[in-house]
């Protein structure tokens, strides 16, 4: 488990399984919006390394 800020940025995906969210460093949820708009179940991507969001 990780927590991260949520005004963290993301960079791309859209939180599903095959499209992590991905900010930071990485390589691909929607661009813009913040860590804390997302909802439970949805997935992100750090340093090559699949989260599933488990509380907001």
């Amino acid at each position: 488990m990780m927590v991260i800020k949520g005004g963290s940025q993301i960079q791309s995906g859209d939180g599903s399984y095959e499209k992590p969210y991905t900010f930071g460093d990485s390589k691909s949820g929607s661009g813009g919006s913040l860590l804390k708009e997302r909802s439970t179940g949805e997935y992100l991507e750090l340093s090559g390394i699949l989260f599933r969001i488990i509380d907001v």
